[in-house]
């Protein structure tokens, strides 16, 4: 139950004024949201521009990327558009276009220094993790056993 109804129940408010006061806050509300649609409207066209903005910033830094180009500056330009695609303020949509644009300019960078070992570097470090994991599994069963022969020795004494 709203304040104005409780009111109204309590016979503290005449029937017509509380009818007033509600229309009197809807129309504020519908005014909010006509002022929040425009201003959605504004951030959409802001937005719109700094995604196009960056995009082409982003493609010549791949084109440059591809065609050899020294890759420290390139690397530094893009850590240089993502600080400032941190403090952008646009839509939800293009930060995540963007986002994933900029990741993939960077993966681009790593694997031309790496000269395309990132996947080989990947696969051997998932091979010495494996053996990481199965050492410390075997070590932990035979934690298990010595327990278990230990609780059986307290047993029988």
């Amino acid at each position: 139950m709203g304040r104005s109804s409780k009111h109204i129940y309590d016979k503290n408010l005449f029937r017509d004024h509380s009818d007033s006061l509600k229309s009197k806050a809807n129309t504020i509300f519908e005014e909010l949201k006509s002022l929040r649609k425009a201003l959605n409207a504004e951030l959409n066209q802001k937005s719109k521009e700094i995604t196009e903005s960056i995009n082409t910033r982003l493609s010549n830094i791949e084109q440059k990327i591809n065609s050899g180009a020294v890759l420290k500056p390139l690397f530094d330009d893009l850590k240089k558009i993502q600080e400032e695609f941190k403090t952008l303020n646009i839509n939800r949509e293009d930060r995540d276009i963007l986002w994933k644009k900029l990741n993939e300019a960077f993966k681009a960078i790593r694997e031309k220094r790496d000269g395309g070992k990132s996947e080989h570097a990947n696969s051997n470090f998932d091979s010495e993790n494996n053996d990481r994991i199965s050492r410390r599994f075997d070590g932990l069963l035979n934690a298990i056993q010595k327990m278990e022969q230990s609780i059986g020795l307290t047993l029988r004494i």
